[in-house]
């Protein structure tokens, strides 16, 4: 269950939050360009062969994927600024220790009886997990017994960090990997965000008080508008539950990073930097493009000019509309950029743009940060029927 702990608060940094954040960029095939100077730098710190080595291991990279975040929960180093301590800590650990720590955070998920023998943690681990997550995420009024999303996207998660783990397939490969990217490269780049990092640091303690309290209801009037604290009703009540909260510090300037644990949140502190105009002229473009497959009449015209181009005339024959609302309708589609019209004589005729459409469920999908994998599934009976 979720622990009252008096509420109180905490400031400081978190290098595996902070190293998730970072690999999901840096491990992109392509550069971040326009989302700020910080994410174009740090791609920039791995080079191709670094990149697809991290591919070979993890797999493609997603926007947030959570790859050290669960490590650093069952190890409780989510708020160890220090790398060298939080990676010992989440490298050191074994599935039948991260089993026990689990069961010692979450102890009604215990089995009744002995435990399984030895060999079995990392089943239980699969199961168990995501009935942790939720079970967290329920009692703090964050959810229902509903919570498929949550729960599928917890089980990918530890199926990662399995093989990652002490006695894990990718166990060394995968450390061996962290430790040259950061010791060859990122922790150089972090020691020149430090003067960014101390005022960030100088600002949120200004607006708590004090960097550490182990009871009262922290300030949040002083957190960015974009802060998830300030947005989110349901976040802000359960800190008058009594949930401590660690304040968190980056470089990459996100605004709305948030993970809960049992007794706490951790939320980040930043202002919205480039990153956030980015997304915000993103969701435009995409909306732009979502929008125009809104209309019963525009997706029959996509299917109808899915292999060749097909005229105003055809179409407006085949769908009993009018050549000028056929026109109308292109202009939509054409200006979101899913097809193209072109002249061949007197006839006006629109075709697909090749790859188009793919693109923009991609784009949807990775938006959204959604695992294509786990979408896909029907999540229950009814979704199936």
């Amino acid at each position: 269950m979720l622990e009252n702990t008096g509420g109180g608060w905490s400031l400081g940094q978190s290098i595996a939050l902070e190293l998730d954040i970072a690999l999901s960029f840096a491990a992109q095939p392509e550069p971040p360009l326009g989302r700020g100077p910080a994410f174009e730098e740090v791609w920039a710190l791995l080079g191709k062969e670094e990149r697809e080595e991290y591919r070979r291991l993890l797999g493609e990279a997603r926007p947030f994927r959570s790859v050290l975040e669960v490590l650093a929960i069952l190890a409780g180093v989510v708020d160890e600024a220090d790398y060298g301590r939080a990676s010992l800590r989440m490298r050191a650990l074994a599935p039948p220790a991260a089993l026990e720590a689990l069961l010692h955070r979450l102890p009604s998920l215990r089995p009744q009886g002995e435990l399984p023998g030895a060999g079995s943690e990392a089943r239980l681990l699969l199961e168990l997990y995501p009935a942790f997550l939720a079970q967290v995420y329920i009692s703090a009024g964050l959810g229902d017994e509903s919570l498929q999303g949550l729960r599928l996207q917890a089980a990918r998660d530890m199926e990662r960090a399995l093989t990652i783990m002490g006695g894990g397939p990718l166990h060394e490969a995968f450390w061996h990997w962290l430790d040259r990217f950061y010791y060859g490269s990122y922790a150089a780049w972090r020691k020149a965000q430090e003067r960014g990092l101390e005022a960030s640091l100088a600002e949120a303690l200004l607006g708590l008080g004090s960097a550490r309290a182990s009871t009262g209801r922290p300030a949040t009037d002083w957190l960015p508008e974009e802060n998830p604290l300030r947005t989110r009703t349901d976040l802000s009540a359960i800190l008058d539950r009594g949930l401590s909260v660690h304040f968190c510090v980056e470089p990459f300037g996100i605004a709305d990073i948030w993970l809960l644990e049992p007794g706490r949140l951790v939320v980040t502190t930043s202002r919205a930097g480039p990153l956030f105009e980015a997304f915000r002229l993103r969701m435009v473009d995409l909306a732009t493009r979502v929008s125009a497959l809104a209309d019963p009449s525009r997706l029959a015209i996509l299917r109808m000019i899915r292999q060749v181009g097909v005229g105003n005339t055809d179409i407006a024959a085949t769908l009993h509309l009018s050549r000028p609302t056929v026109s109308v309708h292109a202009r939509i589609l054409r200006e979101a950029g899913l097809i193209r019209s072109r002249q061949e004589g007197r006839r006006t005729l629109h075709e697909i743009v090749p790859g188009q459409l793919g693109q923009l469920f991609r784009d949807l999908m990775a938006t959204l940060d959604l695992d294509p994998v786990l979408d896909l599934e029907p999540r229950t009976r009814e979704d199936k029927e």
